[in-house]
């Protein structure tokens, strides 16, 4: 679960990289409200970037579902995340958006199945290598749908003007 991370935060001043994945369930199962989880984020996020400058942390966007509840959860969601990576050099957002075929490949309308985790897993080496060979620019492998690329253009026209 997402808010387990704290287990993990002295470990991560000595990673390079940090990688986020979670789920439906981070809302759904444990019964988080949207705006509780979004606090936890924020609050993390503004102290990694205080206390791990170095270190990249990647966010893995929530997947689509087959449920049109989870999906309206899942869009907030990964909405906020998105737009608090624009805010932080070291949070980077990594969008599962285009890379998985939730017809296909969702087992039971909400988990995905083996072949998409291996899928996602390749898909996020390859772009984790590129990344730190390409000096932390995230471009070229790096998915992103076409409303956050543009969120993110406009983000950085705005920085430079």
């Amino acid at each position: 679960m997402l808010v387990d991370i704290r287990k993990y935060q002295s470990e991560i001043p000595f990673c390079d990289y940090v990688i986020i994945s979670s789920g439906i369930n981070d809302i759904y199962k444990n019964r988080t409200p949207l705006d509780e989880l979004i606090r936890f984020s924020v609050g993390f996020y503004d102290e990694c970037a205080r206390t791990c400058p170095r270190t990249k942390f990647i966010y893995m966007s929530l997947l689509q579902t087959n449920t049109e509840w989870a999906n309206n959860l899942t869009d907030d969601f990964n909405t906020y995340i998105f737009e608090l990576s624009l805010r932080y050099p070291n949070l980077l957002f990594y969008d599962n958006y285009q890379l998985v075929n939730r017809e296909i490949l969702l087992e039971d309308g909400l988990n995905i199945n083996d072949i998409a985790v291996k899928f996602i897993a390749k898909s996020l080496v390859r772009a984790v290598t590129n990344l730190s060979i390409c000096y932390n620019d995230p471009s070229d492998p790096w998915p992103l749908r076409p409303s956050f690329a543009r969120k993110a253009l406009a983000f950085k026209s705005e920085a430079f003007d």
